[in-house]
């Protein structure tokens, strides 16, 4: 009978001692509000194309002004990122504009005209000038960049990042993309949904993922395979966007890829149309990261998004403007 009472009696008391062992997130995301709330019910800040970091006016293929990690210490959540193949490596950059223009990587505007080898005619070409500049500059492998991340996910234990990649090109995933992930040692943050996933619904609580210790969701607009890496998931299963590139800073909002059923990415980033290149307005920077701006882009996409808000909001130029106070409000925090 003694030996049936203890037993029972550590029965009960497991559950107490489970909770005593297992760490529980008590702040997420920097607020503990958002810990028993489901990853799709939040809105992150993202950054557009978060690799293209320059402070020169002229490098007109940059995107933001300040580094990786100044980014997600700004309260990024979201980093946006593309990659292509030089040589054998996965190097981040824009897709050029000028891909017959073979392996141009000029740093800025001014490198182009100190450059001896294209002549004056060239050089009277404005959009050569802006093709070139927008074009093909390296910014550094995605497995440096993978690795900042992942110093920046040890160091801050209660966050929960995502990433964006784009893979235009198709390029093989167990070829390039595993290996990035794996040399950066951080697929041991990713989280892997369920089938059961889909859109908005299954996702776990924020606290639930910052315990598991899977706090890092990965996807990748086109070409993803879920059979070689499930950890890099299908944008487009789970997320759709507003149109890109948009040069109207009211940013009307539509369906431009995905379904409306998922969770909602705006693309709150104004562009300058100059003839016939989109190119980022660093400009117009705080005016259209303002908390006005961005809470207008958001109220503009409720009809289209079940009334809820969204849950990415893409931008350039991260330290400008007021992004984080739109995202607390719009979290319904103070």
């Amino acid at each position: 009978m003694l030996f049936v009472v203890t037993v029972l009696g550590l029965a009960a008391l497991s559950p107490l001692a489970n909770a005593l062992a297992t760490p529980r997130a008590t702040v997420c995301n920097g607020h503990a509000e958002l810990c028993s709330r489901n990853y799709a019910n939040v809105t992150y800040i993202g950054s557009h194309d978060s690799y293209a970091i320059d402070t020169d006016v002229l490098d007109l293929s940059s995107n933001q002004d300040t580094s990786i990690t100044a980014q997600l210490n700004l309260g990024v959540r979201m980093l946006q990122s593309q990659a292509h193949l030089s040589g054998s490596t996965l190097e981040l950059c824009h897709t050029s504009h000028a891909r017959d223009m073979a392996a141009m990587n000029f740093a800025s505007l001014s490198e182009i005209l100190m450059d001896q080898q294209y002549d004056s005619q060239t050089f009277l070409s404005p959009r050569f000038l802006i093709m070139a500049c927008h074009g093909n500059r390296l910014r550094g492998s995605l497995q440096s960049y993978l690795t900042t991340v992942k110093s920046w996910l040890d160091a801050n234990p209660n966050e929960v990042l995502t990433l964006l990649i784009t893979n235009g090109d198709a390029i093989s995933i167990s070829e390039y993309w595993v290996p990035a992930f794996t040399n950066a040692n951080i697929i041991q943050y990713t989280y892997v949904p369920p089938s059961s996933t889909s859109g908005k619904t299954g996702w776990p609580t924020l606290g639930e993922m910052i315990d598991a210790g899977t706090r890092l969701v990965v996807f990748m607009d086109y070409n993803s395979d879920t059979s070689v890496a499930p950890y890099i998931l299908p944008e487009f299963n789970y997320v759709w966007e507003t149109p890109y590139d948009v040069t109207d800073s009211s940013f009307p909002c539509s369906v431009d890829r995905g379904t409306s059923s998922s969770m909602l990415m705006i693309n709150h980033f104004l562009d300058l149309d100059i003839l016939g290149i989109d190119i980022p307005d660093r400009s117009a920077g705080s005016t259209t990261n303002s908390e006005a701006s961005i809470l207008a882009n958001a109220y503009g996409c409720l009809s289209l998004n079940s009334g809820d808000a969204p849950t990415f909001v893409l931008l350039d130029w991260v330290d400008k403007g007021a992004a984080i106070t739109a995202a607390n409000y719009l979290n319904g925090l103070s």
